[in-house]
């Protein structure tokens, strides 16, 4: 038993081999290439289009590196409705992101989701807590109104 927990928090605590090369895939893949030659070059709305979405939940939480707070990307599945969170100064940021299709409209899922990601973390993280939409297309009106 004691065993299993600590291959356990093990296997938790150290990044798969995939994880550590995750910036340099995302960068990769929104310039069109498999590796960034220039990581200077402008990223366009085409590339984030084209990214898979859990490229473009790493590209959010870059972004939000980069203005000074401590990032972490949720698991893939059973993530409670986080995608990303992100610390700063006392406060958790609970972030949902959507990537989709430019013509199609985000609905009020993304709300739900997030007020969802609020329950399960907001106690057991003991911050203050905001929440984030963020999508590379539209928020529908209905979901606007919500959030």
């Amino acid at each position: 038993m004691i065993l299993d927990k600590q291959h356990q928090a093990r296997e938790f605590l150290m990044p798969l081999p995939e994880e550590d090369r995750l910036g340099e895939e995302l960068l990769g893949q929104i310039k069109g290439r498999g590796r960034p030659t220039n990581t200077a070059e402008p990223v366009t709305s085409e590339g984030v289009d084209a990214l898979p979405p859990h490229l473009f939940e790493a590209l959010i939480a870059c972004l939000l590196e980069d203005q000074g707070r401590r990032t972490i990307l949720t698991a893939r599945s059973n993530d409670h409705g986080a995608d990303v969170l992100s610390f700063h100064g006392g406060e958790v940021w609970i972030v949902q992101a959507k990537h989709t299709a430019r013509e199609i409209l985000v609905g009020s899922l993304a709300m739900s989701d997030l007020m969802a990601a609020r329950m399960s973390y907001a106690t057991p993280l003991s911050y203050s807590v905001c929440l984030m939409a963020v999508t590379n297309g539209n928020f529908s009106s209905e979901t606007q109104k919500e959030a």
